[in-house]
């Protein structure tokens, strides 16, 4: 509804555009204070139609006198809710008049329209005294709802309370007015209506005291329900309890494919589909219905053509369909659904997955939960169903997993092989791993191939076994070669030929997410790495199952030797630190450079100790590389394979854990001593954190007591950092949010250049790679080696005349005459880069600048990339991560 005010009012949002309005007009005419409006507008080469006020009232604030009626001009002054004129030359008590809201309505309405218009007015949707309230318009119930409380008694909501102040007022006001009351009463009600319409808008209003509630709570106007982080906009509408999203806690689930999700069939009854009837899916929508809303697949409602909605709980008996409604059908394996893991802190927070619809009440995942941060221990993730084709179409080509493997963030995989399947297939490539004949087809059958083509490559190169008598056996060096495109790659210890690996183990450097990995390699050649993915993780899964693989304590215990030389170290460190202590009481500790004595004493004993960890743990490494050590230790084995853990946890399990910090320094004194478990002034390391005992040989009381204090401080830095750190981000983003590719690849914020080329040669980060020249690092779209190298072997072919009586190759030919220059280093050179002197045909010249020249425009990146927003992203997210 509505409310008639007896006295017009600011509107609060727009108490500076009057102001500037009443600078721009003249005080008693109305007119602009400028004199020929067109001669202004052409004179002027920077008029915008979109800034025309800003820009008419730079040019008429100055004026002091109207060029129409040539009325001396007042100078306007704002204060809080109320608008003064002052009018210069006269005295200040006859020369000020306060502008109440009927005074600026009356000078307001006076402007023409061509005059509105100039200053950026509609005359159909927007007129100047359109921001003075005569009428206020009044919320529904909906928006402030009443709560019943104890009896009869009801408690109203803090707008009802501010709308019963305003009708109150305007009661008093009219009853004044009729009465016939002083003036100054009349003001000070006119002053108390401004105040309660202003305050129901915005209750924040600077150098306005706050309206409060009887108990001294601010009242929430409309403003505070609508801004900030619990407002209507950031709390609700892009808030967590939105409709078609779902949540669950996650689980992991080995026969997945990388791009699925596990959806539990009770969700899958609830999300659904809007579907049309054509005549091509009648009869499968018709099944659907008869199936309802119980059974699945089935569907919930149905649209007819003419709008009437039918709940399928209760008419569903003898529907039949017809083209053109729409069938609200269930969940199904056709669908996409977008899934993500609060915070999300990049791009890959929110990918799109295909759902599987399954028993059960989690959702299951693959390998897929790098880029989510996620892990299995409870960890909750949230689903959303696309309701629309566009967004479906949006989601498929724009935001799937298999688009976001490469992350532009640091150029490389965002997600690899992890944990178990990691420690596997480093264990199925070593040396002397033999699978016999029936493992190995059935490894075989289950793998996923792209193609049949590539299928019918491998039978054919990787057919026979590696030993064929006594018993046929198999490596598993073929079997990882099996999920291999026609591919050579080099890294480290590993060599790859023509899709075959030939020598090196397989470890986290080559599956894992590091820059220019084998998963790497196999995106920017555009293969399929789903397969890739998929296979490489079912195949190692049932290979250990055949092998085996557990940690026991057997793997923690070193040999007797190793803790006699461990012993032996902390010993003699303890030892260095007493004698240290008695020096420091004599005083014969020299100060170091920058140092207190207390630093000193401090910085030289945390040496010792150190040293004495560093020793043990070497100790600890140097017994685990001993060859037999080596084969059979699985917690080696995790560590060389990078599946989890270091050699520093290692030698903290083994060895000893070392010395325990709170704030970068040794457990301080808390009344003279660290714990009652020591004597005053104790300076000894086992009184001062140092916890000599190790994991396996289980920690002291004391001990214990130190290692869970200096545990709780990296809990709470956090806790504390993560909030920081999420700050950060956002203000990043907010700064940068605009900013992205242009039309011509330029990088503009609202059409303000920022860079002539988006990182100075225009690629997207995740479409090229680092391929060294000459020994100098380039990061290009394409890699020649490599195209050069994929080539057919059959194609490779010189092309030259056969009458010719000494043939000589091209290259040969350049080395002959290169061979005959007076600077003998070039040849050198030359014959030191063997790999560059490839045979290549015209025809092959021609297929690899061809792929040059695709690989160079399909690494462009694309029109309107948000790049503003990525860049907050890249930097924000290993903020956080850095934290957590």
């Amino acid at each position: 509804g509505h409310m008639d005010l007896i006295k017009p009012v600011f509107h609060v949002g727009f108490l500076n555009r009057i102001k500037k309005v009443l600078e721009t007009v003249c005080f008693y005419c109305s007119k602009l204070k400028c004199y020929d409006v067109e001669d202004e507008t052409k004179r002027n080469p920077n008029y915008d139609s979109k800034k025309n006020l800003n820009f008419w009232w730079t040019l008429c604030k100055t004026k002091n006198c109207c060029m129409h009626c040539s009325s001396k001009q007042p100078l306007i002054k704002r204060d809080g809710l109320t608008l003064t004129a002052f009018i210069k030359g006269e005295e200040s008590s006859e020369g000020k008049v306060l502008l109440n809201g009927e005074k600026v309505l009356s000078i307001l309405k006076r402007i023409s329209k061509t005059e509105s218009e100039l200053m950026g007015f509609d005359e159909k949707y927007s007129r100047p005294e359109w921001m003075i309230i005569s009428v206020l318009n009044v919320t529904p119930m909906s928006v402030r709802p009443s709560v019943v409380l104890e009896g009869t008694l009801r408690g109203e909501d803090d707008l009802t309370h501010k709308l019963s102040d305003i009708v109150k007022c305007n009661k008093n006001l009219e009853r004044y007015e009729k009465e016939g009351a002083p003036g100054h009463i009349i003001r000070d009600y006119e002053n108390l209506l401004q105040y309660h319409v202003a305050t129901l808008m915005d209750n924040t209003i600077p150098g306005l005291p706050q309206s409060l509630q009887k108990s001294g709570r601010p009242l929430k106007s409309i403003s505070a329900r609508l801004k900030g982080k619990e407002g209507r906009i950031r709390g609700n509408l892009m808030g967590k309890r939105v409709d078609f999203s779902a949540r669950s806690v996650i689980s992991p689930d080995s026969n997945l494919s990388l791009d699925e999700v596990g959806v539990p069939l009770q969700i899958a009854k609830i999300h659904t589909f809007p579907e049309k009837v054509t005549s091509f899916n009648l009869e499968k929508l018709q099944k659907l219905i008869d199936n309802g809303p119980f059974k699945y697949p089935g569907a919930n409602f149905v649209t007819r053509e003419d709008g009437q909605k039918i709940d399928l709980r209760y008419n569903k008996s003898n529907l039949i369909l017809t083209i053109g409604c729409i069938v609200e059908r269930h969940m199904t394996s056709e669908d996409v659904v977008l899934f993500n893991r609060q915070p999300s802190l990049h791009k890959m927070s929110m990918m799109a997955h295909k759902p599987r619809i399954m028993e059960g009440r989690t959702f299951r995942l693959l390998s897929v939960t790098s880029p989510y941060n996620a892990d299995f221990d409870g960890d909750e993730m949230i689903l959303q169903h696309a309701t629309e084709y566009n967004t479906r179409a949006e989601w498929e080509y724009l935001v799937k997993v298999k688009h976001n493997v490469i992350s532009c963030q640091g150029n490389k995989p965002v997600m690899g092989i992890v944990q178990d399947s990691l420690v596997g297939v480093r264990i199925m490539t070593k040396d002397n791993i033999f699978i016999n004949e029936f493992d190995f087809n059935t490894l075989f059958f289950k793998i996923q191939f792209p193609s049949d083509d590539l299928l019918l490559q491998k039978i054919k190169k990787l057919k026979r076994p590696a030993i064929l008598r006594p018993k046929k056996l198999f490596t598993g060096r073929q079997a990882f070669s099996f999920l291999l495109p026609n591919i050579n790659y080099k890294k480290n210890e590993v060599e790859i030929k023509k899709g075959v690996l030939l020598k090196g183990s397989i470890d986290k450097s080559i599956v894992g997410t590091s820059q220019g990995s084998l998963i790497h390699v196999l995106c920017l050649e555009n293969y399929k790495i789903l397969y890739f993915i998929n296979s490489l993780q079912l195949i190692v899964h049932h290979f250990l199952l055949i092998h085996g693989f557990s940690m026991g304590i057997e793997d923690t215990v070193t040999d007797k030797s190793t803790i006699k030389k461990i012993t032996e170290s902390l010993t003699m460190a303890k030892l260095d630190v007493f004698n240290l202590i008695n020096e420091s009481r004599k005083s014969k500790i020299k100060k170091l450079p920058g140092m207190n004595l207390r630093e000193t004493f401090e910085s030289k004993i945390l040496q010792i100790l150190n040293k004495a960890r560093d020793k043990s743990g070497k100790y600890t490494s140097e017994s685990f590389s001993l060859e037999k050590v080596k084969k059979h230790n699985n917690i080696l084995m995790m560590v060389e394979a990078g599946s989890k853990g270091s050699l520093i946890n290692i030698s903290q399990i083994i060895a000893c854990v070392g010395q325990q910090n709170v704030e970068g320094h040794r457990i301080g004194f808390s009344n003279q001593r660290t714990l009652p478990h020591f004597h005053k002034d104790d300076n000894r390391p086992e009184s001062r954190g140092f916890v000599e005992n190790s994991y396996l040989s289980g920690l002291r009381p004391d001990e214990f007591y130190f290692h869970a204090m200096g545990g709780r401080e990296g809990l709470i830095d956090t806790a504390v950092k993560t909030a920081e750190t999420g700050y950060i981000q956002r203000s990043l983003i907010k700064a940068m949010e605009n900013c992205k590719v242009s039309f011509d690849g330029s990088v503009r914020s609202n059409n303000e250049m920022i860079s002539y080329k988006y990182g100075d040669d225009g690629f997207d980060a995740s479409k090229i790679e680092k391929v060294f020249v000459f020994g100098k690092a380039f990061y290009l779209p394409f890699n020649i080696p490599r195209l050069v190298e994929g080539l057919e072997p059959e194609e490779k072919t010189y092309e030259f005349n056969k009458n010719e009586e000494n043939f000589t190759s091209p290259h040969t030919k350049i080395i002959n005459d290169l061979k005959s220059l007076p600077n003998q280093t070039i040849c050198l050179y030359i014959h030191q880069h063997q790999g560059l002197l490839k045979s290549l045909s015209l025809k092959h010249l021609n297929t690899i600048s061809s792929k040059i020249k695709k690989k160079y425009f399909h690494s462009l990146c694309p029109l309107n990339e948000m790049v503003g927003t990525l860049a907050s992203q890249s930097i924000g997210e290993p903020a956080t991560q850095m934290t957590l």
